[in-house]
């Protein structure tokens, strides 16, 4: 009985093995780690910009378009590295349930009572929210995160990311 686990186990790893080697030229890593980056920054350009909508009149709404605007820039670089890879960038962005819904509640309550929602989608620049801010209100998408410059982070290679000399 231990021969057939074990002749079980070799076959199924075997498997594995097969499958993975026949789906890497359709779908290589890059291919697929290109796509689902593009997409999440595509999302994020969407709920920045129904954040935006919601501080219509506030210094605020400047300031998550700028991030709209950056974000779309990165899925800009992100749909080069897709063609890189062979793939094609899709048509356009179509939000999911999930982005839907957060889209829907901050609408009805406001980016303020969706704070934690939003953090959890990744949503940058939730912290002119906090009751005791940390440090000044940022005013500019240079201003977000200024005092987190350097620690790495993100999701693009280092020579891929924009810097602030190409902004």
């Amino acid at each position: 009985m231990r021969s057939d686990l074990t002749l079980r186990y070799f076959y199924s790893q075997a498997l594995r093995a097969s499958m993975a080697a026949q789906a890497s030229p359709y779908f290589p890593e890059s291919l697929m780690h290109a796509r689902e980056s593009w997409k999440e920054e595509k999302r994020s350009v969407y709920l920045y910009r129904i954040v935006a909508e919601t501080e219509a009149g506030t210094p605020r709404r400047a300031l998550f378009l700028e991030l709209a605007d950056a974000a779309e820039r990165q899925a800009g670089l992100w749909a080069v590295e897709i063609v890189k890879a062979g793939g094609s960038v899709p048509a356009g962005y179509h939000p999911d349930l999930r982005t839907r819904i957060v889209a829907v509640l901050v609408q009805r309550f406001g980016a303020r009572a969706m704070r934690p929602v939003l953090a959890a989608a990744k949503v940058r620049g939730m912290s002119i929210y906090a009751k005791s801010a940390p440090h000044a209100m940022p005013q500019h998408l240079s201003d977000v995160g200024r005092s987190h410059k350097g620690t790495g982070g993100g999701n693009l290679p280092h020579s891929q990311r924009v810097t602030r000399a190409e902004r």
